[in-house]
C-alpha cells in the first residue's frame, strides 16, 4: 500500500479513477480510516465521485462505524438522483446495519427496484447482528418464497440470527431443510458451527456435543469454544470435563473460578 500511495502522490493529475483506486487500496488493506481521509481529500480537490467510489467509501464507513459520513454519502446519492442499483443499494444496507441503523437498512431495501441474493444476504445478516432473530428469519423465509437462490452466506447469516436470539426450533428446522436438500447445498462446517453455537448458548449441551461427535468434519477450536462457554454459562461442569478437547486441551478452573480449557503450553481454548 505504501508503493500505491507513493505512485499516487507522484501523479501530476488525479482523476476519479485514481482517487477511487487509492480508496479501494486502503479498504483492502483494512485501513478504513485512511480510506475515508482519502475520500475527504478527493472531495476537497473538487473531484466528483462515481458509483464505485461510493461503494468503497460506504464499506469503509461500515467497518469503523462512521455513520455521519455514510449518511452524507446517502444524501449525496439522492441529491444526484442516482438509482439505487444492486451494488450501491446493498452497500448502503450493509453500512447502515453495521452502524446499528436497522430501520434505515430496511428502508433502503424496500426502496430498491432490483435485488439479488447479495442484497437479501446483507439484510438477513444485518438483522441477525442486531439480535432481531425473528425478523431475520421472517425475511429469510420471504427470500425463499420469492424464488431467490439461498447460498452458503444466507444460511450462515440466518443460523447466526437464530443463535443470537435463542431460536432453537427455527434453527433446527433450517438445518433439517438443509439436510433434506431444500436449498441445493450440502451442510458444511460453518453450518454445523452455527448450530453448535445455537445449542450451546441455549443450554442444549448434550445436543451440541452430539453434533461435535457425529458431524463428518473435524471439530474446530471455535466449536469447542462454543460448547465450553455453554458449559460454563449453564453450570454443566460434568459435560465440559468429559469432552474430548483437541490438541491436548483440558478443562480446568482459572484464578477467578471460571471454567476454561488450556493446552500443555498454557494456551487457552476460550478466554
Amino acid at each position: 500500500m505504501r508503493l500505491c500511495q507513493q505512485v499516487f502522490d507522484e501523479m501530476p493529475l488525479r482523476d476519479v479513477v485514481s482517487w477511487t483506486v487509492l480508496i479501494m487500496g486502503f479498504g483492502r488493506s483494512r485501513k478504513y480510516g485512511d480510506a475515508l481521509i482519502a475520500f475527504e481529500q478527493m472531495k476537497y480537490a473538487g473531484i466528483e465521485p462515481n458509483h464505485v467510489t461510493m461503494v468503497n467509501a460506504l464499506a469503509a464507513c461500515g467497518n469503523i462505524g462512521a455513520i455521519d459520513m455514510g449518511v452524507w454519502i446517502h444524501d449525496y446519492v439522492r441529491s444526484k438522483g442516482w438509482e439505487l442499483d444492486v451494488i450501491l443499494g446493498t452497500s448502503l444496507i450493509d453500512m447502515y446495519g453495521k452502524c446499528g441503523r436497522v430501520e434505515e437498512s430496511l428502508n433502503v431495501f424496500r426502496s430498491m427496484t432490483e435485488k439479488n441474493t447479495f442484497t437479501w444476504n446483507a439484510l438477513v445478516k444485518v438483522l441477525g447482528l442486531t439480535k432481531s432473530g425473528e425478523t431475520a428469519v421472517w425475511w429469510f423465509n420471504r427470500m425463499v418464497q420469492e424464488g431467490f437462490k439461498v447460498d452458503d452466506v444466507t444460511l450462515v447469516a440466518v443460523l447466526n440470527a437464530c443463535s443470537h436470539s435463542g431460536l432453537i426450533d427455527k434453527g433446527r428446522q433450517i438445518l433439517l431443510s438443509l439436510f433434506e436438500g431444500k436449498y441445493g447445498l450440502l451442510p458444511n462446517v460453518k453450518h454445523y458451527a452455527c448450530m453448535i453455537d445455537l445449542l450451546s448458548r441455549a443450554g442444549c449441551l448434550s445436543d451440541a456435543f452430539y453434533y461435535i461427535r457425529e458431524m463428518p468434519f473435524e471439530p474446530t477450536k471455535s466449536m469447542w469454544g462454543s460448547l465450553l462457554a455453554g458449559c460454563r454459562h449453564h453450570g454443566n461442569l460434568e459435560l465440559g470435563d468429559g469432552a474430548d478437547y483437541p490438541m491436548n486441551y483440558k478443562p480446568c478452573m482459572d484464578d477467578t473460578g471460571d471454567m476454561v480449557a488450556t493446552s500443555d503450553n498454557g494456551e487457552r481454548l476460550l478466554t
